[in-house]
């Protein structure tokens, strides 16, 4: 298992994977012409797609996030089940580790970031990569509130 933080952003004209195509798509539709969607514009049953890959943050300060929800194939490639964790740069869990960071950029980007490795920090990927798209949502206004993820365990992720 991966406990460091070898993850490179690439632009959001490479992504791979068809369920993280499909995540960007559905928050930009559902962003319209405004600068963020909020969380409420987010509705399980439109995402169907890509469902079990999504995971979605509070924003608690600059410093910390609260795993707010978790796909069910977050679940599984991580083995616990991590909602309401605490996700800091002091975290331990090498999953919640390469996430801090994750986050952390895409808080400070304020828009859409795409991130991959070669190899993913969860354990039960089977040695695949990863691909992590980050979103930020608002619930008004244009400070950050959530971050919408969907992450994708891939066997050719670009090269980190």
């Amino acid at each position: 298992m991966e406990t460091t933080h070898e993850i490179v952003e690439r632009t959001l004209s490479d992504i791979r994977s068809k369920r993280i195509a499909a995540a960007l798509a559905y928050w930009t539709l559902k962003k319209g012409q405004r600068q963020f969607p909020t969380r409420a514009d987010l509705i399980p049953r439109e995402m169907k797609e890509f469902l079990q890959n999504i995971h979605l943050y509070d924003v608690l300060d600059d410093s910390a996030f609260r795993a707010r929800l978790l796909g069910t194939a977050m679940i599984n490639a991580v083995g616990q089940e991590m909602t309401g964790s605490i996700i800091g740069a002091d975290t331990a869990h090498p999953v919640a580790r390469r996430m801090f960071v994750i986050l952390s950029q895409a808080l400070a980007a304020r828009k859409p970031l795409l991130i991959v490795a070669a190899q993913a920090a969860a354990k039960y990927t089977d040695g695949r990569g990863m691909e992590t798209l980050a979103m930020p949502l608002s619930d008004g206004g244009d400070k950050i509130t959530h971050l919408f993820c969907a992450t994708a365990f891939i066997a050719r992720p670009l090269p980190a």
